[in-house]
């Protein structure tokens, strides 16, 4: 008995995520951009282009 009200528990807030989620209520954007993407040297980019992941010096790093 236990465990089928545990496992309904973890599938009433996986439902709840997920629709909170699609409803736009979880903004994974400060998530992101304090712990990825990285470069290659492991550090963050800082310069306001995320999606540059060059090492500084580079073409575009």
């Amino acid at each position: 008995m236990r465990f089928a009200a545990e496992a309904a528990v973890k599938r009433r807030l996986r439902q709840e995520f997920f629709d909170a989620r699609d409803a736009g209520e979880l903004d994974f954007g400060e998530i992101v951009a304090s712990t990825g993407p990285r470069r290659a040297d492991g550090s963050l980019p800082r310069d306001g282009r995320s999606t540059s992941l060059l090492p500084p010096g580079t073409a575009d790093g």
